[in-house]
Protein backbone atom coordinates (compact mmCIF):
# COMPACT_ATOMS: atom_id res chain seq x y z
CA UNK A 1 0.00 0.00 0.00
CA UNK A 2 2.88 2.33 0.78
CA UNK A 3 4.24 1.62 -2.70
CA UNK A 4 0.94 2.73 -4.25
CA UNK A 5 0.98 5.97 -2.24
CA UNK A 6 4.56 6.64 -3.32
CA UNK A 7 3.66 5.81 -6.91
CA UNK A 8 0.63 8.15 -6.79
CA UNK A 9 2.70 10.93 -5.20
CA UNK A 10 5.43 10.47 -7.80
CA UNK A 11 2.85 10.55 -10.59
CA UNK A 12 1.28 13.69 -9.12
CA UNK A 13 4.67 15.40 -8.94
CA UNK A 14 5.42 14.41 -12.53
CA UNK A 15 2.07 15.82 -13.68
CA UNK A 16 2.70 19.05 -11.79
CA UNK A 17 6.16 19.39 -13.33
CA UNK A 18 4.70 18.69 -16.78
CA UNK A 19 2.01 21.32 -16.22
CA UNK A 20 4.64 23.84 -15.15
CA UNK A 21 6.74 23.03 -18.21
CA UNK A 22 3.70 23.48 -20.48
CA UNK A 23 2.93 26.84 -18.90
CA UNK A 24 6.53 28.00 -19.29
CA UNK A 25 6.58 26.80 -22.90
CA UNK A 26 3.33 28.63 -23.67
CA UNK A 27 4.72 31.79 -22.08
CA UNK A 28 7.90 31.56 -24.15
CA UNK A 29 5.90 30.95 -27.34
CA UNK A 30 3.59 33.92 -26.75
CA UNK A 31 5.00 36.42 -29.23
CA UNK A 32 2.43 39.15 -28.50
CA UNK A 33 3.65 42.53 -27.38
CA UNK A 34 2.79 43.73 -23.89
CA UNK A 35 0.24 46.10 -25.47
CA UNK A 36 -1.39 43.20 -27.33
CA UNK A 37 -1.56 41.19 -24.12
CA UNK A 38 -3.27 44.10 -22.31
CA UNK A 39 -5.69 44.57 -25.22
CA UNK A 40 -6.55 40.86 -25.19
CA UNK A 41 -7.62 41.08 -21.53
CA UNK A 42 -10.25 43.76 -22.25
CA UNK A 43 -13.81 42.47 -22.38
CA UNK A 44 -16.45 44.20 -24.50
CA UNK A 45 -20.21 44.30 -24.30
CA UNK A 46 -21.57 42.92 -27.62
CA UNK A 47 -23.99 45.87 -27.71
CA UNK A 48 -21.02 48.26 -27.73
CA UNK A 49 -19.53 46.43 -30.71
CA UNK A 50 -22.88 46.69 -32.54
CA UNK A 51 -23.10 50.39 -31.68
CA UNK A 52 -19.55 50.95 -32.93
CA UNK A 53 -20.33 49.21 -36.21
CA UNK A 54 -23.49 51.27 -36.65
CA UNK A 55 -21.66 54.53 -35.90
CA UNK A 56 -19.01 53.70 -38.50
CA UNK A 57 -21.76 52.95 -41.02
CA UNK A 58 -23.70 56.13 -40.18
CA UNK A 59 -21.06 58.79 -39.54
CA UNK A 60 -17.82 57.11 -40.60
CA UNK A 61 -16.02 57.32 -37.26
CA UNK A 62 -16.06 56.65 -33.50
CA UNK A 63 -14.56 58.94 -30.83
CA UNK A 64 -14.57 59.35 -27.06
CA UNK A 65 -17.77 61.35 -27.51
CA UNK A 66 -19.41 58.06 -28.52
CA UNK A 67 -17.53 55.86 -26.03
CA UNK A 68 -15.85 57.52 -23.04
CA UNK A 69 -13.40 54.61 -22.80
CA UNK A 70 -11.87 55.68 -26.15
CA UNK A 71 -9.61 57.98 -24.12
CA UNK A 72 -7.82 54.81 -22.96
CA UNK A 73 -5.35 53.90 -25.71
CA UNK A 74 -5.46 50.17 -24.99
CA UNK A 75 -9.24 50.16 -24.98
CA UNK A 76 -9.41 52.14 -28.25
CA UNK A 77 -6.97 49.80 -30.01
CA UNK A 78 -8.78 46.69 -28.78
CA UNK A 79 -12.18 48.17 -29.66
CA UNK A 80 -10.94 48.95 -33.18
CA UNK A 81 -9.96 45.31 -33.61
CA UNK A 82 -13.35 44.09 -32.38
CA UNK A 83 -15.29 46.47 -34.62
CA UNK A 84 -13.10 45.57 -37.59
CA UNK A 85 -13.66 41.87 -36.91
CA UNK A 86 -17.42 42.46 -36.81
CA UNK A 87 -17.22 44.07 -40.25
CA UNK A 88 -15.13 41.17 -41.53
CA UNK A 89 -17.94 38.83 -40.48
CA UNK A 90 -20.43 40.91 -42.53
CA UNK A 91 -20.13 39.98 -46.21
CA UNK A 92 -22.17 43.05 -47.26
CA UNK A 93 -19.91 45.71 -45.80
CA UNK A 94 -16.11 45.79 -45.73
CA UNK A 95 -14.84 49.27 -44.83
CA UNK A 96 -11.17 50.11 -44.52
CA UNK A 97 -10.98 50.97 -40.82
CA UNK A 98 -8.10 52.78 -39.22
CA UNK A 99 -7.40 53.85 -35.64
CA UNK A 100 -5.29 56.92 -35.06
CA UNK A 101 -4.11 58.88 -32.03
CA UNK A 102 -3.73 62.63 -32.30
CA UNK A 103 -2.05 65.17 -30.05
CA UNK A 104 -3.91 68.37 -29.17
CA UNK A 105 -2.97 71.66 -27.56
CA UNK A 106 -2.47 71.21 -23.84
CA UNK A 107 -1.01 67.73 -24.26
CA UNK A 108 -4.28 65.84 -24.69
CA UNK A 109 -4.02 62.74 -26.84
CA UNK A 110 -7.21 61.20 -28.20
CA UNK A 111 -8.10 58.40 -30.58
CA UNK A 112 -10.47 58.09 -33.50
CA UNK A 113 -11.53 54.96 -35.35
CA UNK A 114 -12.57 55.85 -38.87
CA UNK A 115 -13.61 54.40 -42.22
CA UNK A 116 -11.13 55.60 -44.83
CA UNK A 117 -13.82 55.33 -47.51
CA UNK A 118 -15.79 58.06 -45.68
CA UNK A 119 -13.03 60.01 -43.93
CA UNK A 120 -10.52 60.23 -46.75
CA UNK A 121 -7.34 61.39 -45.01
CA UNK A 122 -5.64 61.49 -41.62
CA UNK A 123 -5.96 65.28 -41.78
CA UNK A 124 -9.72 64.92 -42.17
CA UNK A 125 -9.81 62.52 -39.21
CA UNK A 126 -7.81 65.00 -37.12
CA UNK A 127 -10.22 67.83 -38.00
CA UNK A 128 -13.26 65.69 -37.15
CA UNK A 129 -11.75 64.60 -33.84
CA UNK A 130 -10.82 68.19 -32.96
CA UNK A 131 -14.32 69.42 -33.82
CA UNK A 132 -16.14 66.63 -32.00
CA UNK A 133 -14.02 66.91 -28.85
CA UNK A 134 -13.75 70.72 -29.05
CA UNK A 135 -9.96 70.70 -28.93
CA UNK A 136 -7.31 72.76 -30.68
CA UNK A 137 -4.98 71.10 -33.15
CA UNK A 138 -1.26 71.56 -32.49
CA UNK A 139 0.20 73.37 -35.48
CA UNK A 140 3.82 72.64 -36.39
CA UNK A 141 6.19 75.62 -36.05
Amino acid sequence: MAEKKEEAASKSQAEAAEGQADAEKAEKEDTRTEDEKKEAEIKFNPDDIKKGVQLIKDQGYVTKKDFKRMKDDYWAAAFYKKVDAAFQDDADDDPYLYVERFDFKGGNIDSIIFDMDKVKTRADALKILADVTKQTVVKPD
